[in-house]
């Protein structure tokens, strides 16, 4: 069996990389909302703490999986442990990815008021806190996680304003592209934040279907 304090360490890294992606998320849209250049910059220049923190916890799982040698529960615990870091890197890629895309629209003036993006955002971090929520305390709810039809619906109309928006004005076009990505990535991040839920669940009942 392997030691208690090894795998909380090995939680309390994780736990904090998940705070780091959920606080770049934050503010990649803060960026974009206020015109927030340094922010941006900011965002991409941390993304290599988050690079190093994921890469020390994943090489934290591969030493206890080979010298520990867990079983059961650890085992699935150690494993998900891995895929779960990874999950919160590329979340953190994504608020990359909006960071850059806010440079890219420089100064111009936004096409439109950001409300529905601000609110995917939002939803992206209640995920991120309801999945390391069941990774701390090792439960499960799948009812927590039907806010991500919510995160999908307003994708939808994310990107059907946009092109309402382009179809009135072709000098639109090119930023109504980059803030439909940006929703994009949203939902992607969502859907990394699901994962991790599913391979809590496949933690407590070693159930693959659901990974």
């Amino acid at each position: 069996m392997v030691k208690q304090e090894k795998l909380r360490d090995m939680k309390d890294k994780t736990v904090k990389l998940a705070e780091m992606a959920s606080q770049a998320i934050e503010n990649c849209i803060e960026a974009l909302k206020n015109r927030d250049f340094e922010l941006s910059d900011s965002i991409i220049r941390n993304d290599k703490n988050i690079n190093e923190l994921y890469m020390e916890t994943e090489n934290e799982c591969i030493y206890l999986i080979a010298l520990e040698q867990p079983v059961a529960t650890d085992l699935r615990l150690i494993s998900s442990t891995m895929s779960i870091v990874n999950d919160l890197e590329r979340i953190g890629d994504y608020a990359v990815n909006i960071a850059k895309i806010n440079k890219r629209i420089k100064e111009k003036e936004l096409i439109k008021p950001l409300i529905d993006l601000p609110r995917m955002k939002d939803i992206v971090r209640e995920e991120i806190e309801i999945s390391m929520d069941f990774y701390k305390n090792m439960t499960f709810s799948e009812e927590k996680l039907e806010i991500d039809d919510i995160l999908d619906d307003l994708n939808k109309q994310v990107f059907s304003e946009l092109v309402l928006i382009m179809m009135g004005d072709p000098k639109t076009v090119d930023q109504a592209g980059k803030l439909m990505l940006v929703g994009r990535h949203l939902e992607r991040a969502g859907d990394h934040a699901i994962n991790i839920a599913n391979r809590v669940h496949y933690i407590i009942t070693g159930d693959i279907t659901c990974i």
